[in-house]
């Protein structure tokens, strides 16, 4: 805490003279700006998980985002993610903007996929699942909020199985969806293939996807709509 008092200043200070800054601005001008405009809004801290920063619970907090209150009702927003992305180049990271607007206004449900506030009731949720649940949870990808699917199962990132056994994906959404336009990438080794999961719409707004690995290995299985990213999930398969 002492050294948050410390650091903030100086986050705030670069934000105005140089027009740069990292969460803990992107939060406060949120803030700023939504009580200028004469709503009510909030700083939230907590953990977030991207594709390329995989967390565990001895980590510190690494993220901060908002609430924001429109017509008496709390919602949630990310400006930062919503920002663009730190790209790695010869020089050294650089910010590249890629604005998108997934991470405003999203289901609260969805957003605590990959947001944990330090306070739970911030989560907007009834009910927040254990901090260590959240750790060990997949991977999930802006696509996921953009296409309004969420991943339900299996619950944890890493799937022990074996081999010929079904390996089962839950999914809800608020789409339409073909079985056509879902599929699953597997990567064992360093090289993608695209396979055709079995499909079943069990009731509107529910999917559940089959896949039999045949093979021993360790794999990276991508959920995928349309050809985009939705969740990742670690499979281990074993000999029977």
């Amino acid at each position: 805490m002492e050294w948050n008092q410390s650091f903030t200043p100086k986050v705030f200070e670069k934000l105005v003279s140089e027009k740069r800054t990292a969460c803990t601005g992107y939060a406060y001008l949120i803030k700023e700006m939504a009580n200028l405009a004469g709503f009510e809004s909030e700083i939230v801290n907590g953990y977030g998980r991207t594709p390329t920063l995989i967390l565990n619970e001895n980590d510190p907090p690494n993220h901060s985002w908002n609430t924001v209150k429109l017509d008496g009702k709390w919602y949630l927003c990310d400006a930062t993610w919503s920002a663009g992305r730190i790209m790695l180049d010869v020089e050294g990271p650089r910010f590249e903007p890629d604005y998108d607007d997934v991470y405003f206004l999203p289901n609260p449900e969805l957003f605590a996929k990959n947001h944990y506030p330090l306070e739970p009731e911030l989560s907007l949720l009834e009910g927040l699942p254990a901090l260590s649940d959240f750790m060990k949870a997949p991977v999930i990808y802006k696509e996921a909020f953009s296409n309004s699917i969420m991943p339900k199962s299996a619950e944890k990132m890493h799937i022990d199985s074996r081999r010929n056994k079904m390996v089962t994906f839950g999914l809800k959404t608020t789409l339409d969806i073909a079985p056509g336009e879902l599929g699953l990438i597997i990567n064992n080794g360093g090289r993608d293939l695209e396979v055709k999961p079995k499909i079943n719409l069990l009731e509107p707004g529910k999917i559940r996807m089959e896949y039999v690995f045949n093979r021993t290995g360790l794999y990276d299985a991508h959920i995928v709509f349309n050809g985009e990213k939705i969740a990742t999930y670690v499979v281990k398969v074993r000999r029977n």
